[in-house]
């Protein structure tokens, strides 16, 4: 990694970090971080692009209000145990 240059290192890198659940949560709450995922599934290498637009995706599942419970029913990431109701 530290032979690529200064945008592909920084690129692989925004890539690691956003991989996780729990990052891609509190990315999604960054002001035009999608953006960022947006620009690399256009411009980026052939396996950023596929990478970006796979988290593209799982953002746009997060904004509709599922969270990371949708996530975890498909088998993404980490279990969240289900909120008790109050009797």
């Amino acid at each position: 990694m530290v032979t690529q240059g200064s945008t592909s290192l920084l690129s692989e890198l925004f890539l690691k970090i956003a991989s996780t659940d729990i990052n891609l949560v509190e990315l999604s709450k960054i002001k035009n971080a999608h953006m960022a995922l947006y620009n690399l599934s256009r411009y980026g290498e052939q396996h950023m692009r596929e990478q970006s637009t796979e988290l593209l995706t799982k953002i746009a599942v997060i904004s509709l209000g599922g969270g990371l419970s949708k996530l975890e029913k498909k088998g993404d990431g980490i279990t969240i145990p289900e909120p008790e109701c109050p009797q």
